[in-house]
């Protein structure tokens, strides 16, 4: 242990100070393990908020997409049978 304090070690034995050092040094790190997941939480809710956007968005598109086929073709019925309406009454 080539970073305690020389006074820290008396004859192989830890005092006090090496263990209160530990101690604050375990804090320390437990306090920026604590702040990053904070930080972490912060921006995972915000991805959580906007891969429901996305979903949303997605399902809407669906829905518009099933909407424009089907109103295409509806379009389409609309046209032949105007078309057979005016060609049956000309023949």
């Amino acid at each position: 242990m080539s970073s305690m304090k020389p006074n820290s070690v008396h004859g192989g034995v830890k005092t006090h100070s090496s263990r209160s050092s530990s101690r604050s040094e375990l804090i320390a790190l437990k306090q920026a393990e604590a702040k990053s997941a904070k930080i972490k939480l912060k921006y995972t809710q915000q991805e959580a908020v906007l891969l429901k956007q996305k979903a949303e968005s997605e399902g809407n598109l669906q829905v518009l997409s099933q909407q424009k086929a089907f109103e295409a073709v509806a379009a389409e019925v609309k046209v032949l049978k105007e078309h057979d309406v005016k060609g049956s009454d000309g023949s």
